[in-house]
């Protein structure tokens, strides 16, 4: 049986934290067989929407290829158990029953599968925003809803990926912030610019050159072959921060981390994994 152990703090936009957690996951991500599986996450006491979208990926190619799968998740504190349930992680992966309401905190964005690109599918996360931020002005929902258009179109476009786009979301009061993970389980960037006859040395370089914003592997009228770089100019120009993991290469984007260098990671993750923090404007009570 293969076995994997997660028993950190899975912080969503730390590269430190991606590496250690794919690490941990390499067996189990690169399996290609039905060999059965284990994975222990449950002495962990913070899980967000990036463990989300990676768990339910490792999941949903489990479920393709008849592998049998143990996912065990976290029972406390209650928080974090409750996220386990209204994300839909818990529902999926270990067969519990779907909530019949919103989280208590109505801070969760429910684990959404999506195959294409559509305005709609951030109504879920717009949803959320208006929850904790009502008076949120519109430029604001645009931003997020352009956010989510970038990733899931290329996604659509270039991942080829056999589970589709997955996405989850969690708003964040202590820091006032939206944090969104989308994943798909496809080709990556570097194969997808080679495929489109870009030569690249390797993912590092590839990962590079999508942020700057130099090159598209397919250029759309609708300006979406700059999704990446279009995406980490939103978020560092809006006080957000950006991660991106694309199979041997992960990077961060931020106000203070504007140039998007990649490192090599030495276990990777098979596809594409965005996760983005944007801060919203604090609550006022009335």
């Amino acid at each position: 049986m293969l076995n994997a152990r997660i028993d950190f703090n899975v912080q969503d936009l730390s590269v430190s934290d991606i590496a250690a957690v794919l690490t941990r996951l390499d067996p189990i991500l690169h399996s290609a067989g039905s060999e059965p599986a284990l994975i222990d996450a449950s002495t962990c006491q913070y899980l967000g929407p990036t463990a989300v979208v990676v768990l339910a990926s490792i999941q949903l190619c489990a479920v393709n290829r008849n592998q049998a799968l143990d996912v065990r998740l976290p029972s406390s504190p209650p928080p974090l158990e409750a996220f386990c349930r209204y994300s839909g992680l818990a529902q999926l992966c270990s067969g519990a029953p779907a909530p019949d309401t919103m989280h208590p905190a109505n801070e969760t964005a429910a684990l959404q599968r999506f195959d294409r690109a559509s305005w709609g599918g951030s109504t879920p996360l717009v949803d959320l925003v208006h929850r904790h931020s009502p008076n949120v002005d519109e430029d604001t929902v645009d931003l997020l809803r352009l956010c989510y258009q970038e990733i899931a179109q290329n996604i659509e476009d270039h991942a080829q990926s056999p589970i589709g786009g997955l996405a989850c979301g969690r708003y964040m009061s202590k820091s006032s912030e939206l944090r969104i993970a989308v994943a798909d389980r496809g080709l990556g960037i570097a194969a997808t610019l080679c495929g489109a006859g870009i030569e690249v040395r390797d993912d590092v370089e590839a990962l590079e050159l999508v942020l700057r914003g130099d090159i598209s592997s397919r250029p759309r009228a609708n300006n979406m072959g700059q999704g990446i770089s279009n995406l980490a100019a939103i978020a560092a120009g809006n006080g957000g921060r950006l991660l991106i993991a694309s199979q041997g290469a992960a990077a961060e984007v931020s106000a203070k981390r504007r140039e998007g260098r990649a490192k090599a990671l030495r276990h990777g993750f098979p596809g594409t994994l965005v996760s983005l923090a944007l801060p919203l404007p604090p609550h006022s009570p009335s």
